[in-house]
């Protein structure tokens, strides 16, 4: 915004000298010399007053200011309902892309659930056909016949890729998403995994588990955790008793698995470059 502005004088007009204050912008009289303008940017709309004083050739000043009122109509971007405007916009944008999210997730819980059917439905059901043929074919089978070892393999495989199939279906089927469902899984799981083994197997629990959802990924990953701690115990530590201990404290879930077993020398694991089971 500019604003001009001089002075009525007869006698060496090029002498005249201004100062300007525009009130609420300018914190003092502006001296602008022989200047007849005044320049402004980035002005906020509203009310302001501009005065300007003079002084003539004789170095006079004016006692008396002249006054301008200026009213600035804001613009459309800057008016109370076009921010409004925005800000409803902003809100539905957010409440959409929510919603876009929410139905991509339900879409992909949806389709989830429908794996989980099918391969416990279809998959499952082959599987027990082939293991109990495998089964009655090993009744049926000599001990002594030549096939006997390659049947019971074929039975032994058939149940490990059925207890396999087992763990695919409940891991990738939402509903299991809970500290719950994973606690008795495990727990489930055990003491099957220890069944007619000279190992028994215990299980300490609270009496309540808090009602908290557990991710996919984590919860695979605590069961594959899990499961290679007890096939150490089984197959490396001579245990006779097992333990399976599972706690929430100050919202920390702690899993452990203990045994009576002989244990091993951690120094000696480390010089022969051997991992830890977990």
């Amino acid at each position: 915004m500019e604003i001009h502005y001089t002075a009525v004088s007869l006698q060496a007009p090029e002498k005249n000298q201004f100062r300007y204050r525009l009130e609420g912008v300018d914190p003092g009289w502006v001296d602008a010399g022989t200047r007849r303008s005044a320049s402004y940017n980035n002005l906020a709309p509203g009310s302001y007053r501009f005065a300007v004083i003079g002084c003539n050739n004789d170095g006079v000043w004016n006692e008396t200011a002249a006054t301008l009122l200026l009213m600035l109509a804001p613009h459309y971007w800057q008016s109370w309902w076009f921010r409004l405007a925005m800000g409803a916009a902003g809100v539905l944008l957010l409440a959409w892309l929510y919603r876009l999210r929410v139905t991509r997730l339900r879409a992909l819980e949806r389709l989830r659930i429908q794996i989980a059917a099918n391969l416990h439905d279809d998959l499952g059901a082959r599987l027990t056909k082939v293991g109990m043929l495998t089964e009655l074919l090993d009744r049926d089978t000599a001990a002594d016949h030549p096939a006997k070892p390659q049947i019971q393999s074929v039975f032994k495989t058939v149940r490990e890729i059925t207890q396999a199939m087992d763990e695919i279906v409940w891991t990738i089927n939402p509903k299991n998403d809970t500290l719950d469902h994973l606690a008795n899984y495990i727990f489930q799981y055990a003491q099957e995994y220890f069944q007619d083994t000279p190992t028994s197997c215990r299980l300490d629990v609270p009496a309540q588990l808090p009602d908290r959802p557990v991710t996919t990924e984590v919860r695979h990953n605590l069961f594959m955790a899990v499961k290679e701690a007890l096939n150490n115990v089984l197959k490396h530590s001579g245990a006779t008793e097992a333990r399976i201990g599972l706690g929430v404290a100050d919202g920390r879930l702690t899993i452990t698995v203990s045994d009576n077993g002989r244990g091993f020398s951690v120094s000696e694991a480390h010089s022969k470059g051997e991992g830890l089971g977990i």
